[in-house]
């Protein structure tokens, strides 16, 4: 990510031992990924990038399952990004690793269960946050750093805070009314991102809530970036 900012602010600032010790950890933790993914316009792209993944569509449609109980939706959207890896984890074993109690999961403790199970050579999850944090740049940090891990082909852990009869709700929550219906905070697995119209990115995800709570048509929804940064910014982001 620094040699990313780096090249964004100059695209002539990056040296060739940065390259190259950005396309080896590329080669490393994204092997499917092209440089042009993370340093817009570089080479001989014909569309320049301004953010990651600018003009592309990219789902992975992860495998999740619906929670076993009403406070393990931090497991679950957890499981749902480890199987999207053909890594398969029981509910009961990611509530133990992170220490998940009938009043929910921390976020501090989401990163460190994933680097647990997901291997010496996977995808080392970070977790970031809003907390007392008034920073206007927050949708953009947020909205590109999912972006990136996607393009790894890694899906990401969302913490949303939604409050009661706001028009900021997570996608079908307002049972048709346009406002929230209830205060919750509630963990999704971030699966994908449309940003064919990159003036208006959109984040695809699966829910993973209980049945007799559902109020979606379908598990996997899409929200725009705008607003999940919203929900989520007195919560955050595992990356």
């Amino acid at each position: 990510m620094a040699i990313r900012e780096k090249y964004l602010k100059n695209v002539k600032s990056v040296n060739d031992k940065e390259i190259e010790e950005l396309e080896n950890l590329l080669g490393r933790f994204y092997p499917d990924a092209t440089l042009s993914d993370y340093l817009p316009g570089y080479g001989n792209e014909v569309v320049l990038r301004t953010n990651p993944g600018d003009y592309m569509y990219k789902n992975l449609n992860l495998p999740g399952e619906e929670q076993d109980e009403e406070y393990n939706c931090g497991p679950a959207a957890a499981k749902a990004v480890l199987a999207g890896r053909g890594i398969y984890v029981s509910f009961d074993d990611l509530e133990e690793a992170m220490d998940t109690t009938t009043n929910g999961t921390y976020l501090s403790n989401i990163a460190p269960a994933l680097n647990l199970y997901n291997g010496v050579n996977g995808n080392w999850f970070n977790y970031t946050t809003m907390y007392g944090n008034t920073s206007s740049s927050w949708p953009l940090e947020f909205t590109n750093a999912t972006i990136t891990t996607l393009l790894g082909n890694y899906g990401v852990v969302i913490n949303g805070h939604q409050l009661d009869d706001s028009s900021v709700y997570f996608t079908y929550y307002d049972r048709g009314t346009g406002y929230a219906q209830s205060e919750i905070g509630h963990y999704v697995a971030g699966e994908g991102f449309d940003s064919t119209d990159p003036s208006a990115r959109k984040l695809l995800y699966f829910d993973s809530i209980p049945s007799e709570d559902m109020y979606m048509v379908t598990r996997h929804v899409e929200i725009s970036f705008q607003r999940m940064a919203i929900l989520a910014n007195d919560r955050g982001l595992v990356y």
